[in-house]
């Protein structure tokens, strides 16, 4: 059992959240390592957003490395 750090309710060990105040501190709790499945569904679509607009940027500057390149051989 978990015990929240901050309403002292004891939760089940695979607790990710406090049931009774849904903090996520509990004590004596090691770090939690946090993955994407439980972040909120906007930061998922912003990580998204990013990644594709990274690539985009890359993609771009390929090209255009790549045009400049070929002028600069003709």
């Amino acid at each position: 059992m978990k015990k929240c750090a901050h309403c002292g309710l004891d939760n089940p060990d695979a607790a990710y959240n406090c049931t009774g105040c849904g903090k996520q501190e509990f004590i004596g709790d090691t770090p939690v390592v946090s993955d994407l499945s439980h972040a909120p569904n906007g930061l998922n679509q912003a990580l998204i957003k990013i990644l594709i607009s990274v690539g985009i940027f890359l993609v771009v500057t390929s090209i255009t490395l790549h045009v400049a390149w070929q002028e600069g051989n003709s």
